[in-house]
């Protein structure tokens, strides 16, 4: 009886050890997701929106950047963006937005839209398959392509 007892608690100390290894993987590799996801955010994808932003706002538009990369989310960014016609800025569409999100998987960022018009929300802002890019892969170039595809929809539509 001693040696089954003792077999049962040693398989049960291992199991334990395996299931901790594996959520200190687990852990350790989120943590790492995270660094790269937010260089990204803060390096690139943060600034080619912001440089968007600007060129917006000193059209006359509504328009503004949020870079969420704190610890309680995934990392992403987004741009709101409100068209202002000047014979009636109040009677303009509710800012629509562009989202660069973190994947569920951790290795890439998807770029979503809501995009509203004078008739309120469309129903159908994103088709087909959402755009997304391999983390390491996501560029200048890229944000801003996907940013100008973004405005032209909005203006389209208001």
């Amino acid at each position: 009886m001693n040696e089954k007892l003792n077999k049962l608690l040693d398989d049960h100390t291992a199991k334990r050890r395996r299931a901790k290894d594996v959520e200190d993987a687990e852990e350790k590799g989120h943590a790492d997701f995270k660094i790269v996801a937010v260089e990204t955010i803060e390096k690139v994808i943060g600034p080619a929106l912001k440089a968007l932003c600007t060129i917006l706002t000193n059209h006359g538009h509504q328009a503004d950047v949020s870079l969420l990369t704190g610890t309680d989310s995934y990392p992403s960014a987004h741009l709101s963006f409100r068209v202002v016609d000047r014979d009636d800025p109040d009677g303009a569409a509710s800012a629509s937005r562009l989202s660069f999100s973190t994947s569920g998987s951790q290795d890439r960022f998807v770029v979503t839209t809501e995009i509203w018009g004078r008739e309120g929300r469309e129903a159908e802002s994103q088709s087909g398959k959402p755009e997304s890019k391999l983390i390491p892969e996501v560029n200048t170039a890229w944000v801003t392509t996907q940013g100008l595809s973004f405005v032209s929809c909005v203006l389209e539509r208001s």
